[in-house]
C-alpha cells in the first residue's frame, strides 16, 4: 500500500520497496528520512533492480511533491516489532557478542578468524562474458566432495555445475521445471558421505548419484511446505519453512521414510503476514556435534539445537543495527525501515566449519542506500558450535560457503556472480 508522505516519512511502500522519493527535495527535507527495506528482493540482478527502482521513482515522485496538499493525519493503529515476547529473555541468552574486542585468543575460533584474514587467492570461477558454463547466473550454495570437486548451485539457471579442483569445468545437471531431476527455485546443496548430491528447492529434495563425471537421478522426496533453505545430515534433511499447519519453522525430514519432525515455533502474532515475514532465517547443520543452528534474519539472535530440537545455546549480537519494523493493523501492512542514521542489518548467511559457526550480517549503509546497492558491508562473526561464545572478525570478507581441503570457498553476486577460492592455513581441529 502507498501512504502519502507526512512530516516523518516521504513515502511508505508497506512490506516492500524503499522510499525512493526521500532522495528528492519534493518533501522539503534536507536529510533523507528512514528508508523502507524490501521484504523479499524481487531480483538480485542489479540492472533489473535499478530499472524497477526507477519506475517506482517515476510513479511516486508526484505524490512526494504534492504531499502537503494531500497528507492527512494518520489514525492507523500500529505495533512495533519485535515484541518482547518474541525475543529471548536475559536469563535465556548464553552469550552476547560485541564488535571490536579484537582477535587475541588462542582457541580454535580465534585461530580460524586469523586464518580467514590471511588467505591467499588461488582461482576464480565465473566471468562476465565467456562460454555458457563459465557464466554464472546467481550463486546460492557451494559444496565440495571428498576429492575436492566443486559443486556450484546456480539458482538463476536452476542447475548445478561441477568443476575440478583446478577450476576446469566437468559437467552440469538439472534445469528449471517440476519434472524428475528438475528444480523449482533451488536454494541449498549438500553432499553425503556416500557421494550422493542433494539439491533442495522450494518443493522437494532431489538426490543424485555422482560417479566421476556422471550424475544420475536417484530419488525425489516432496515436502508439504515451501522450503526456504536447508542443510543435511546423511540420514536427515533439516528444512527451514513457515509451515502453518504445525506453526513451526524447522523441519527434520527422514530421507528413508519421509517422516517429518518439526520444532521452533513461528514468530508470535495474530497477523499471518507478520508471522511468516518475521520467522525468516537461515539454517546450518554440523555433523561433528549433531547440532542444527538457526539465525533469525531480522533479529540478532542465533540459536543452536540438538537434532531432536532441544535448545543448546542462544547467542545475541550486541551491535546489530535492527530495522524498525512497524505493523499497520488497520491496513494489514508491514513496513521495514532503516534507522535514523541510515544503517540496518540482516543476518544473510551462516555456515558451519571446524567446530565453529560463521555468521555473516549484511549491513545497509547511507552510501549503499544512495547507490541502490543490496548492502554496503558484510560483518563476519565466528561462534563456537559447542558453547555459542564467539567473536567479531571484520566487515570485508565475502559470503563464506565452504571451508575444507586447505581452502575457503567464497562467493559474491555483484557486480557479477563469482566463486573465489583461497588457500587457508586451517587450525588443528579439537580432539
Amino acid at each position: 500500500m502507498l501512504l502519502y508522505p507526512d512530516s516523518k516519512s516521504c513515502v511508505t511502500l508497506v512490506g516492500t520497496f524503499r522510499a525512493v522519493c526521500a532522495q528528492t527535495s519534493g518533501c522539503g527535507r534536507r536529510t533523507p528520512p528512514p528508508t523502507v527495506r524490501t521484504l523479499h528482493r524481487v531480483a538480485a540482478h542489479p540492472q533489473r533492480w535499478f530499472l524497477l527502482r526507477l519506475m517506482l521513482f517515476m510513479l511516486i515522485l508526484p505524490a512526494c511533491k504534492n504531499s502537503e496538499e494531500r497528507a492527512a493525519p494518520s489514525t492507523a493503529r500500529s505495533i512495533s516489532h519485535p515484541t518482547q515476547d518474541n525475543l529471548p529473555g536475559r536469563s535465556e541468552v548464553t552469550h552476547t557478542i560485541p564488535m571490536g574486542d579484537g582477535i587475541h585468543g588462542r582457541d580454535e575460533i580465534h585461530e580460524l578468524a586469523r586464518a580467514l584474514l590471511t588467505t591467499k587467492e588461488l582461482l576464480t570461477i565465473g566471468v562476465l562474458e565467456g562460454d555458457d558454463h563459465e557464466m554464472l547466473g546467481r550463486v546460492d550454495d557451494i559444496a565440495v566432495d571428498h576429492f575436492g570437486n566443486i559443486f556450484i548451485l546456480d539458482s538463476r539457471r536452476a542447475n548445478v555445475r561441477i568443476f575440478h579442483p583446478d577450476g576446469s569445468f566437468i559437467t552440469s545437471f538439472g534445469r528449471a521445471g517440476e519434472a524428475p531431476g528438475e528444480f523449482w527455485r533451488p536454494h541449498s546443496l549438500a553432499i553425503t558421505s556416500q557421494r550422493q548430491v542433494m539439491v533442495m528447492d522450494s518443493r522437494a529434495i532431489t538426490v543424485f548419484d555422482h560417479v566421476d563425471s556422471t550424475v544420475v537421478l536417484d530419488t525425489t522426496v516432496h515436502v508439504p511446505f515451501a522450503m526456504l533453505n536447508g542443510c543435511a545430515f546423511d540420514s536427515d534433511i533439516f528444512a527451514h519453512a513457515i509451515w502453518r499447519e504445525r506453526d513451526k519453522v524447522i523441519h527434520a525430514i527422514g530421507m528413508a521414510d519421509a517422516q517429518i519432525h518439526s520444532f521452533r515455533g513461528t514468530y508470535s502474532s495474530n497477523s499471518p503476514l507478520v508471522r511468516s515475514s518475521l520467522s525468516l532465517g537461515n539454517i546450518a547443520c554440523d555433523t561433528g556435534t549433531n547440532t542444527v543452528v538457526f539465525a533469525s534474519r531480522y533479529f540478532p539472535v542465533v540459536t543452536a539445537y540438538s537434532r531432536q530440537g532441544v535448545t543448546q545455546w542462544i547467542t545475541t549480537l550486541s551491535d546489530f543495527q535492527s530495522l524498525t519494523i512497524t505493523e499497520n493493523q488497520d491496513e494489514r501492512g508491514l513496513g521495514f525501515y532503516t534507522n535514523a542514521d541510515g544503517f540496518s542489518d540482516e543476518i544473510r548467511h551462516i555456515q558451519v566449519a571446524f567446530g565453529s559457526v560463521i555468521v555473516q550480517v549484511a549491513r545497509q549503509t547511507p552510501e549503499s542506500v544512495l547507490a541502490l546497492q543490496d548492502y554496503g558491508a558484510i560483518l563476519t562473526y565466528i561462534l563456537d558450535i559447542r558453547t555459542g561464545n564467539g567473536l567479531y572478525v571484520n566487515d570485508s570478507l565475502p559470503f563464506i560457503y565452504h571451508i575444507g581441503h586447505g581452502r575457503v570457498y567464497m562467493a559474491t553476486n555483484t557486480p557479477y556472480p563469482q566463486v573465489v577460492i583461497y588457500e587457508i592455513n586451517l587450525p588443528s581441529p579439537k580432539s
